[in-house]
């Protein structure tokens, strides 16, 4: 049976086993099949033979896959019980010598389906895995590097993919944003992370995404808890990676998504076989909107949990004109305080970064920016992951009103006046978090303002530091732009 090809690939079945072989390998091979009818047992047996020599020209992973009879991978994949695996290997190296291999299993009568994804162990060249008769095997020891619950107990149905998961990462992955130290202090079959990752409306994109870090390593900064929530529909194209028929293997990839792009989270280094990354499934930055925040504390299921650090981090389509970029993004850099410690009748500071575009909708600049600093105490009890947890930050709908409603002991402004400011998360400039400690603590009265004597060249920025008020901007009559009102002192830098 003959497939018709997907992104510049065919692929061939005979009986239980597949053969995947990229379409610039031979141009012949494609004509033949077409043409003549071969034995599918004899077909496949030449097809193994002239792969290795005409697969010269590709450089990426080929896959074959296997069921144990009476399932096939395709039932399996629909939800039917059984096993199956994938074998993705190099051209020049052959299905024996594997650099991933995939084992898909469903016990009948269980409602959920499993995947474990093993990867080249320390030492060896390829998965070890044996292939006697069209069934692999893999020796009882070998542990996996990533385990995937599917929920409903399928993979692929009807054109879509589930997304109602829950994975388990194991050993030196990527799979939390800024871990690239912790990972490499842990071992390689020590729990890494639990992502828990839902599908609401069934459109075969993950609708968010909540992981959390296993390993406590207490008293350092790392990111213990990352959450993104997809707020509205995001122009976006699905990248089915090596096999559109268990789609969670790229070719290529680190942990952020691409603009416009769906790619599968699964990114590995071929030539070693290890897995690098398992990239974010609802992507931060890189859409129309999103809900999301990186938490130094772990956010804990069933409770109202105080997470800090970027918290929250949102994005904005007010236009409805975004083209996988916002034109509002909102970060807050939130610190928890020991209030007795620090002397002070707060417990919690904030600053927060609120940029947004006004004359290039959608093509991922931002024009204006205003930072404020303050400490306002979230008094919130949000919902996140369909209500499996609470947080006490604002919720999406209300907060940039609550960013702009509030007095604030220190504000900053910057225009971008003739140069393209091109951002993922807002303008960076003037941040007042330049100020110093001392001066948010209350130790001294003044901040430390050299970071505002000067700014980038093609862009204007302002301050007030000494009153406390509600953040306004106006139109200067003068020079026709915008303003912070009760500013202190101003740079345009022109050159």
């Amino acid at each position: 049976m003959i497939v018709a090809p997907e992104e510049g690939r065919t692929d061939v079945f005979s009986g239980h086993a597949r053969i995947s072989l990229n379409l610039k390998q031979s141009a012949a091979v494609v004509f033949l099949l077409h043409v003549f009818y071969v034995p599918m047992a004899c077909l496949v047996s030449w097809l193994m033979m002239i792969a290795p020599a005409a697969a010269q020209e590709t450089v990426g992973p080929l896959v074959v896959s296997y069921s144990m009879p009476p399932t096939t991978v395709d039932d399996l994949l629909r939800g039917g019980p059984g096993e199956a695996y994938f074998l993705y290997y190099l051209p020049d190296k052959g299905p024996e010598q594997p650099a991933l291999v995939v084992r898909l299993s469903k016990a009948a009568r269980v409602a959920e389906a499993v995947a474990e994804v093993f990867a080249v162990p320390d030492g060896q060249l390829y998965v070890p895995v044996t292939v006697n008769e069209d069934i692999p095997s893999l020796p009882d020891d070998l542990t996996p590097a990533i385990k995937i619950i599917a929920f409903d107990g399928w993979w692929v149905r009807d054109g879509l993919v589930n997304y109602n998961l829950d994975i388990t990462i194991y050993g030196r992955i990527y799979a939390m944003w800024a871990a690239d130290e912790w990972p490499g202090l842990i071992g390689l079959q020590d729990r890494n992370a639990e992502i828990v990752v839902r599908d609401v409306n069934g459109d075969g994109l993950p609708d968010w995404d909540w992981r959390t870090m296993v390993p406590e390593f207490p008293n350092r900064g790392y990111l213990r808890t990352n959450y993104a929530e997809r707020k509205c529909d995001s122009p976006v194209t699905i990248d089915s990676g090596v096999s559109p028929q268990w789609p969670f293997v790229a070719f290529a990839g680190d942990f952020l998504q691409p603009t416009g792009v769906f790619r599968p989270p699964i990114a590995v280094d071929w030539l070693t076989g290890q897995i690098r990354y398992f990239s974010e499934l609802v992507t931060v930055r890189n859409q129309n909107c999103s809900y999301s925040f990186y938490s130094l504390t772990r956010v804990l299921p069933g409770q109202l949990n105080s997470p800090n650090f970027e918290t929250p981090f949102a994005f904005y389509d007010l236009s409805g004109n975004g083209q996988g970029y916002p034109d509002l993004i909102i970060r807050t850099g939130r610190t928890i305080l020991d209030a007795d410690a620090a002397g002070l009748a707060t417990k919690q500071m904030q600053v927060t970064r609120y940029s947004w575009s006004n004359e290039n909708v959608g093509d991922g600049t931002m024009d204006y920016k205003v930072e404020v600093f303050g400490f306002h105490p979230f008094k919130f009890k949000t919902p996140i992951a369909d209500g499996k947890a609470l947080i006490d930050a604002p919720p999406y709908e209300l907060y940039p009103g609550w960013v702009i409603s509030k007095l604030w002991p220190a504000v900053t402004f910057n225009s971008v006046e003739n140069r393209a400011y091109r951002t993922s998360e807002g303008i960076y400039e003037w941040a007042p978090g330049s100020l110093g400690s001392n001066f948010y603590l209350g130790v001294v009265d003044q901040g430390d303002i050299t970071a505002f004597s000067d700014i980038t060249k093609g862009m204007r920025g302002e301050y007030r530091l000494n009153t406390d008020h509600q953040t306004e901007l106006y139109m200067s009559p003068i020079d026709n732009r915008l303003h912070l009102k009760w500013a202190e002192h101003g740079i345009w830098r022109l050159d």
